[in-house]
């Protein structure tokens, strides 16, 4: 699978990550220059758009049905759950590559590991909303090197 890390509630799965049901957001491909957009969307079996030579990558958790507030409102899928990836060439044939995605609590360590174990670097766990169910936890995480490696790792 790959559905991007998308969300990525990732889990180990043989030295790669594994993501869980997401739905991408529709979206439009530009192109740039040195970026292989084409590859990386392909990769991540998402497509993105391209501003500025930035390649955005997002999709929702379409297995998570949160609830939050006084009283108890609905989300709406993918708002505010969801995966952003982001791709820029830095140098060559290197890139930046930032990650953010949205996971249960039992998936925070198996997504950190799998994370360690892939070489990116994980910066962040935290939550972006509180008072919500069920409860939701933010990793964000990065990497530097060929782009279409980079994407495999996630």
């Amino acid at each position: 699978m790959k559905k991007i890390i998308g969300a990525l509630a990732l889990v180990a799965a043989g030295g790669t990550l594994a993501g869980i049901p997401a739905v991408a957001h529709a979206s439009g491909t530009n192109s740039t220059a040195s970026l292989p957009v084409a590859q990386i969307e392909h990769v991540m079996q998402a497509d993105g758009t391209v501003s500025n030579g930035v390649l955005d990558i997002s999709e929702s958790r379409s297995d998570v049905h949160v609830s939050g507030g006084t009283p108890s409102v609905p989300f709406v899928t993918g708002f505010a759950i969801h995966h952003d990836l982001y791709f820029q060439m830095i140098s060559g044939n290197r890139a930046m590559f930032n990650g953010d995605i949205a996971v249960k609590p039992n998936e925070i360590q198996p997504v950190i590991d799998a994370l360690l174990r892939n070489n990116l670097i994980f910066q962040a766990e935290h939550q972006h909303l509180y008072n919500i169910t069920p409860m939701m936890w933010f990793i964000h995480f990065r990497g530097t090197g060929d782009p279409v490696t980079l994407a495999n790792h996630v």
